[in-house]
């Protein structure tokens, strides 16, 4: 395991980059402080990976890749002096009425999560998805000494139905490895434990953002409900223990669909930004993740109602995140990497595939989605189900306090019943090993929802912040 400064160094290096980024877009701790951590985390994280990414393009050698998120820093921390010399101060946040049992319950659950952490901290990085795909491409840039030929060979595969490592989603987006990349280049060498801990800060900055987001829209004993049933339960607990990208996806989406629910509420620039920053974030978290970034960049515009320069300075904000997913899809051409889901098969491509097994597919979706997820109290996935009760109950008066975010969740859900019923693999092998995945990575979204909806329906009479 890294001495404390290396891990100081690894950790802190991407939150302070995070912090000065929050900065310029004009962001303040003071006026909420569990945000401004999460979206520090969030930004530096994004920043880190997209400097390594250029670097390797650029061919910088592996030993000066430690070297360019510190001169970042160093320049950074110029430009905010010089942008925050000489500004008041800002006003803080209104204490209302049980504001200290959400800070209470928002600690605990950080406890517990990092406890979790700890623990799982004790097994190296080699099994599973986080051994198997995530950390692996992290190695073979690594070993192979960036984006070199060998580097190519060790990623080839004969065919994208492959099952060996790196190969079943070889095109899966870069954040996650490069991540990892940085663990390796402050080491100086591939680590085996210290390179998850870099990914896992995802967890603890999801829990902070849930509990601000879910505070702007619903009572401070709603809102810690809200932490709790995320924080609490066995699938968020599961995937905080690993360096996989579910909670990168997760924190992504809702930090995306809450900046674009403050820029909705207060016409500020710097919301906006914020949003297409998180947009990126989310496109380049997984597959999902740009699936899901496309979802919500389209609910967004379509639900803003905007017209003339409006909607076009809002159309801007997608760039980011289009231009991710186009380094991205240039990256996977380069190297020739494939997604298994558009692989041929005997019933064709994946829309065939769609066609040809849908009648016995759904049934087994709608077993598992039921016997696997909705009664398995300790993964947390009742979550879904209880808004879909809510939206049963209220099917016009939800979804217009919540649009877009409405919007996002159910087309988002659809898109992955699309998944799997155009998988070209077994389907019960893809929803026992996906499901409870795929569920978490709306369940926070989903949860701010819920508590949005709780609060209007408890106090009616009474305005609050509404979710995007």
């Amino acid at each position: 395991m890294a001495g404390p400064v290396e891990v100081l160094l690894l950790i802190g290096t991407p939150a302070a980059l995070g912090a000065c980024a929050a900065l310029m877009l004009g962001l303040r701790p003071r006026e909420d402080a569990l945000a401004f951590a999460a979206w520090s985390w969030l930004l530096g994280a994004l920043v880190v990976a997209a400097l390594l990414f250029v670097a390797l393009v650029a061919g910088l050698p592996l030993a000066a890749l430690r070297w360019v998120p510190a001169v970042a820093l160093g320049v950074l921390l110029l430009c905010c002096w010089r942008m925050c010399r000489g500004q008041g101060a800002v006003a803080g946040p209104a204490r209302g009425p049980g504001r200290t049992l959400l800070l209470v319950v928002t600690a605990a659950c950080l406890l517990v999560t990092c406890d979790r952490i700890l623990r799982a901290d004790e097994t190296v990085v080699c099994f599973g998805d986080e051994g198997t795909m995530w950390s692996v491409k992290a190695k073979a840039l690594w070993l192979s000494g960036g984006l070199t030929p060998e580097f190519a060979s060790l990623v080839a595969a004969p065919g994208p139905l492959d099952h060996k490592a790196m190969r079943e989603h070889a095109d899966y987006p870069l954040q996650n490895p490069l991540l990892q990349l940085w663990s390796f280049a402050l080491a100086g060498d591939v680590t085996h434990v210290q390179n998850r801990l870099v990914v896992q800060v995802f967890a603890l900055a999801l829990l902070l953002l849930l509990a601000s987001a879910a505070r702007r829209v619903a009572p401070a004993g709603v809102a810690a409900a809200a932490v709790a049933l995320v924080a609490l339960s066995g699938d968020f607990q599961e995937a905080c223990g690993t360096a996989t990208a579910d909670i990168l996806v997760a924190l992504g989406l809702l930090a995306s669909l809450d900046a674009w629910s403050r820029w909705r509420a207060s016409g500020e620039r710097r919301f906006l930004a914020l949003f297409a920053a998180c947009l990126a974030s989310l496109a380049w978290s997984k597959n999902e993740g740009a699936m899901l970034a496309v979802v919500a960049g389209a609910a967004c515009l379509v639900t803003a109602g905007a017209s003339g320069r409006a909607r076009r300075v809002q159309a801007l904000a997608l760039l980011p995140a289009a231009a991710v997913m186009l380094a991205q899809a240039l990256f996977n051409a380069a190297f020739d990497l494939h997604s298994d889901l558009f692989a041929v098969t005997a019933d064709g491509g994946f829309l065939g595939r769609v066609g040809a097994q849908a009648a016995a597919h759904l049934p087994v979706i709608g077993r598992y989605a039921f016997h696997d997820a909705l009664l398995d109290v300790r993964s947390g996935n009742l979550v879904p189900a209880m808004m879909l009760l809510a939206l049963a109950f209220f099917p016009l008066r939800l979804p217009a306090r919540a649009p877009a975010a409405t919007a996002t969740l159910l087309v988002g859900a659809a898109a992955y019943l699309l998944v799997y019923l155009g998988t070209p693999r077994l389907i019960e092998w893809h929803l026992r090993f996906s499901l409870h995945r795929v569920l978490l990575q709306l369940a926070p979204l989903a949860v701010v929802w819920l508590a949005g909806a709780a609060a209007w329906l408890l106090r009616p009479d009474q305005e609050r912040a509404r979710l995007a």
